[in-house]
């Protein structure tokens, strides 16, 4: 569970999970309430996926099956590359939006699906779902940067009944 996670629950981070090629979560995927989107990843140990990811390691030899969460984090960046590619002018605030207005749902007959305050589909598995590389570039080029993120700051006086809100 990465709930507890100081990393994956800070406001800047991109939380990635991992599925297998049917689209379900990988044996070594964690899942929380700071999940924003799955990619594909290399296969887990009782996978019969045909989904593999070759790379080279640190000794410049050739890894067949490339898998984990490290590989679907990969995939992930390599996607907001392209994103950031295709509009340079995208606030960390962006991406995170685009991702989520452009994820797919996967594997819907799973249970944890439920629709978040504005109507977005979400599950702890599998954030808001797997990422649609083609459609987030395409978005990103388009994309109008997001209003500044609202803070709120709250004061206590006299006790925890009496909280003052300052709204920038």
């Amino acid at each position: 569970d990465c709930n507890a996670d100081g990393y994956v629950t800070n406001i800047y981070t991109i939380a990635i999970g991992a599925i297998s090629g049917d689209g379900s979560q990988t044996s070594y995927s964690e899942s929380c309430a700071s999940m924003l989107a799955v990619t594909l990843s290399g296969s887990s140990i009782n996978d019969s996926s045909k989904y593999e990811f070759v790379t080279t390691d640190m000794d410049n030899q050739c890894i067949e099956k490339f898998s984990g969460t490290s590989s679907a984090a990969s995939v992930a960046t390599g996607v907001i590359a392209l994103m950031l590619q295709s509009n340079p002018l995208l606030t960390w605030r962006d991406v995170q939006y685009l991702i989520v207005e452009t994820s797919i749902i996967t594997n819907p007959t799973n249970p944890g699906w439920t629709r978040n305050g504005v109507g977005k589909w979400f599950n702890p598995l599998y954030g808001f779902g797997k990422l649609d590389a083609f459609t987030l570039v395409d978005r990103a080029y388009h994309w109008e940067t997001v209003k500044n993120q609202k803070k709120c700051r709250a004061q206590t006086r006299n006790g925890p009944w009496h909280m003052f809100f300052q709204f920038n």
